[in-house]
C-alpha cells in the first residue's frame, strides 16, 4: 500500500502517548516540535521520559490504558509490545476517527510515522510504507548531512 504524505498542524492538538519506554520517549521527543498538548498513559517511566515530562511540563497517568483515555484526542501513538492491546486501541481509534500509530505494527496504523528532519519551518519526513525503517533512517541522515 502506498501512503500519500500529508502534513498536519499538532499545535496544541491532543495526543496520547500510551507506553513509557525509550521507543515511546522517541516519539515524543519529534512531537514537542510541533508543541501538541500531549498526554501519557503507562504503568513505567523510562528515565529519559520522565526527563522529557518534567521539562516540558507533559501530562501523565501512572496507570494502565482505559478506553477513556481516548476521549477528546486527535491522535494516539502506541508504543508498547502488548499486540492485543495495540489492535484493541487501533480498533478503537478507527470506530471514532482518530490518527492511530501503534508502534512497529503496520498493521495497526492508519498513518505512519515518518523519519523526520526538522529545520525551522523547513521540516522533511521520508517513510518507506513501514517495509524498511532503516532505509528511512539513512535517507533522513543523508538528508541531515
Amino acid at each position: 500500500m502506498a501512503y500519500f504524505p500529508a502534513f498536519l498542524p499538532l499545535t496544541n492538538q491532543k495526543i496520547l502517548v500510551v507506553g513509557g519506554g525509550i521507543v515511546a520517549c522517541r516519539k515524543v521527543e519529534k512531537l514537542l516540535l510541533f508543541q501538541p498538548k500531549m498526554r501519557i498513559v503507562t504503568l513505567e517511566v523510562h528515565p529519559e521520559l520522565q526527563k522529557l515530562i518534567e521539562d516540558n511540563d507533559i501530562e501523565m497517568d501512572l496507570k494502565s490504558f482505559e478506553i477513556t483515555d481516548l476521549q477528546d484526542q486527535f491522535m494516539v501513538i502506541v508504543a508498547v509490545d502488548d499486540l492485543a492491546l495495540q489492535q484493541e486501541i487501533f480498533q478503537i481509534a478507527q470506530d471514532r476517527h482518530l490518527f492511530c500509530n501503534c508502534v512497529d505494527s503496520a498493521d495497526y496504523c492508519n498513518f505512519l510515522f515518518p523519519a523526520l528532519v526538522v529545520r525551522g519551518d523547513l521540516c522533511v519526513g521520508v517513510n518507506t510504507a513501514g517495509k524498511a525503517p532503516a532505509v528511512s533512517s539513512l535517507v533522513r541522515q543523508t538528508i541531515e548531512t
